[in-house]
């Protein structure tokens, strides 16, 4: 029994707590420290995941956040040109399109009318000249002849 109090005097001696126990608790106090380290390093990487997820999320947000203010500012952008074109509308409709010439879309009525007063002096040039009009037909039947070459040709038929 002397060599284990001799053993044990040579160890150290455990610390005591400073609490209302006086056995040794030495063990018990580096447990604490060692769990309490462990806590802390579990809750600061729990923070840091959280901040890291939040920061994800932001700029989730921001991105949607601008894609809505671009769809917004193309319907707005879409809304002022279809405004446009519907006050528009009327004047250049009747300009550009229906019975009016499709080479000039700026045509105002009173070319239309001069184009028909045209035509009509045309055709009563036509009546006085008989000869010219079998002539007509014949330069019209080769016409047609060098239309069916350049139809051949087109890519669209």
């Amino acid at each position: 029994m002397t060599a284990l109090k001799e053993t044990a005097a040579r160890r150290p001696k455990p610390r005591t707590c400073v609490g209302w126990h006086e056995y040794p608790c030495f063990d018990r106090h580096k447990f604490r420290e060692k769990r309490t380290k462990r806590k802390r390093e579990e809750e600061e990487e729990e923070e840091e995941e959280e901040e890291v997820e939040e920061e994800v999320e932001e700029e989730e947000e921001e991105e949607e956040e601008e894609k809505e203010e671009k769809r917004e500012d193309n319907t707005q952008r879409r809304i002022s040109t279809q405004d446009f074109w519907r006050r528009r509308k009327p004047l250049e409709a009747y300009r550009t399109t229906g019975w009016r010439s499709h080479t000039n879309p700026f045509a105002t009525e009173e070319d239309d009318d001069d184009a028909d007063d045209d035509d009509d002096d045309d055709d009563n040039d036509d009546d006085d000249d008989d000869d010219d009009d079998d002539d007509d037909d014949d330069d019209d039947d080769d016409d047609d002849d060098d239309d069916d070459d350049d139809d051949s040709g087109c890519l669209y038929e």
